[in-house]
């Protein structure tokens, strides 16, 4: 009866440190002040990487060459950032004629941008405690 219960006591614990939940903090450097806002979106999978974010936040484009945001609640895993500047305040990544980002944008880990966008291992890092990243547009 004794292990049982030590068992079962077991288990809830593992379950409770799966669902930990902590905050990531984001800074956005190099962001162009007043002109519009920076978005900041947080995937958590290959699958839904630049399609499906989990999240966005949008934040004002101040008198600031950088902006901070902290998605709260997040759980421990495997995420990547996808952070882009909405510099006339549309709401979407503008594109010139050839299909290629004609605003500002980074990814965590900032990783070069020049064969296309990188890809979700490239770009993910884990959140286990609390943690800060910083993202260079």
């Amino acid at each position: 009866m004794t292990r049982s219960i030590l068992l079962v006591a077991a288990s809830l614990s593992f379950v409770v440190l799966q669902a930990q939940e902590t905050a990531l903090k984001v800074s956005v450097l190099k962001v162009q002040p007043n002109q519009g806002r920076v978005r900041v979106c947080l995937f958590d999978n290959e699958k839904d990487f630049l399609n499906h974010a989990r999240q966005c936040i949008d934040v004002s484009a101040t008198g600031e060459s950088s902006v901070q945001t902290t998605f709260q609640l997040v759980e421990n895993g495997t995420y990547a950032v996808v952070v882009y500047q909405d510099m006339n305040s549309n709401g979407k990544l503008d594109r010139n004629w050839m299909g290629l980002p004609s605003e500002p944008y980074g990814f965590s880990n900032n990783p070069s941008t020049l064969f296309g966008p990188p890809s979700f291992g490239k770009a993910s890092f884990s959140v286990t405690k609390p943690t800060s990243i910083i993202v260079r547009l």
